[in-house]
């Protein structure tokens, strides 16, 4: 929607669930995290809704945060053992990436999307 709050579109239609939502600092696409492939996961779409793709992969990944130059999502992985880990993945798509062994709960990123604070 625009900053006055008018021209609301609808970005998702699919049954599943879509929850967490967060755009890059450029307003091109949004982050957020879905159930539409079984379990939840990190999806990127472009700002209007289109082009929906999946970017993190395996355990269930939840809390997706836009790295501050737009190039990544960072996002939190609920491990088989219970340890919630610090992922990331290119926005445009690659390979995720761990950031960290150390269980954190909530995160905060630097600008540049390399390190981050528990």
């Amino acid at each position: 929607m625009d900053a006055d709050g008018g021209n609301q579109k609808q970005l998702t239609v699919d049954p599943a669930m879509d929850i967490q939502p967060t755009v890059t600092p450029d307003g091109r696409f949004v982050a957020f995290t879905s159930t539409r492939s079984g379990t939840p996961q990190v999806w990127r779409m472009d700002i209007d809704g289109g082009n929906p793709v999946q970017r993190s992969k395996g355990d269930l990944s939840v809390q997706p945060v836009c790295a501050g130059d737009g190039t990544f999502v960072v996002y939190s992985v609920l491990a088989p053992d219970g340890k919630q880990l610090v992922w990331r993945v290119p926005i445009e798509g690659g390979e995720p990436e761990k950031m960290s062994d150390l269980p954190v709960r909530a995160q905060t990123i630097s600008p540049d999307g390399t390190l981050i604070a528990r």
